[in-house]
């Protein structure tokens, strides 16, 4: 009976040294993850920050694509307005031509008309083809703008995709040392002699849960990330 005692106390000594062991793995493990949440949060503060810029710009070009909008209608409206004017100038030097009974050289007066004729019209053509060309420019450095904040917002998709699957992994290994851990429960019941080590176990899962709650916490920043800017969807992260 002595020796069966003696080769149980030695089980539950090896036991308990094997625990420790794993303890000590654990807290280095701790140590190791508290390191890499810290770098993903440096990572991941600066990207938010740019997102946001580029939410920015793209909503000032969005407006100042707008204005020019408005602005080429209502050069449209003057134009078409301008153009009704000479057309009725033109109208009423035709019709009053026959009450002038002058020697003027009606020759030299339809000359020097159709010279301001011309001159108003060749200013009118060339101020809307000068606004067209900076519509068109504006246009298009718009749409470049646009190409390249989607450019960018594609790489940072790929880089907060590649944090979640590192945020992914630390879990799935925190959930097998919480499997490893929950034999705590069956050496109390044995003995008392390892109320100690149960101690241990109980603060190390305080620990983990901890650990837990910041990688949760990292994982919100990430959907505010994608949900604050023009981004598509993520895959997400179960459990």
């Amino acid at each position: 009976e002595i020796r069966g005692r003696d080769e149980t106390i030695g089980e539950k000594e090896k036991r308990i040294y094997d625990l420790k062991k794993k303890n000590q793995e654990l807290e280095k493990f701790k140590f190791v993850l508290d390191y890499k949440i810290k770098e993903l949060k440096r990572q991941i503060e600066p990207r938010e920050n740019e997102i946001s810029d580029m939410k920015d710009q793209i909503k000032e070009m969005d407006r100042e694509l707008e204005l020019f909008h408005k602005s080429n209608a209502q050069l449209d409206i003057m134009i078409g307005e301008q153009r009704k004017r000479l057309d009725k100038m033109q109208h009423d030097i035709t019709r009053n031509r026959k009450y002038v009974t002058t020697d003027i050289n009606v020759g030299d007066v339809d000359l020097d008309i159709q010279h301001e004729y011309t001159r108003q019209k060749e200013y009118l053509e060339k101020s809307v083809e000068v606004l067209k060309r900076k519509y068109a420019h504006d246009v298009t450095a718009h749409q470049q703008d646009n190409n390249h904040a989607r450019s960018d917002n594609l790489a940072l998709i790929h880089e907060i995709n590649e944090l979640r699957t590192a945020l992914n992994v630390s879990k799935a290994a925190l959930q097998k040392d919480k499997a490893i851990l929950g034999t705590r429960e069956y050496f109390t019941k044995k003995s008392g002699i390892d109320d100690d080590v149960g101690k241990v176990v109980e603060n190390q899962r305080h620990e983990i849960d901890a650990l837990r709650r910041s990688i949760k916490a990292m994982e919100e920043r990430l959907d505010t990330a994608r949900t604050g800017g023009m981004l598509p969807p993520m895959r997400g992260i179960d459990g």
